[in-house]
């Protein structure tokens, strides 16, 4: 009986773990999408590149984006 509840208990813990790394696998991936944008609009801004919808000649909202 005790024994059972242990290898429940270890298999729960193992799972946990898992999720755990899962997390943060997610979490790190998350920051580095973060950085890459960070770095595009400074390049951009550097470039005087727009990171924003265009405004046509004629006055109305274009609908262009360059990322």
């Amino acid at each position: 009986m005790r024994r059972k509840v242990i290898q429940e208990l270890v298999k729960n813990l193992k799972l946990i773990e898992h999720i755990r790394a899962l997390v943060y696998q997610f979490l790190r991936k998350r920051e580095k999408l973060f950085e890459l944008k960070r770095e595009m609009r400074a390049y951009g801004e550097k470039k005087k590149i727009l990171a924003y919808p265009l405004s046509r000649k004629d006055g109305k909202k274009g609908s262009m984006m360059l990322w």
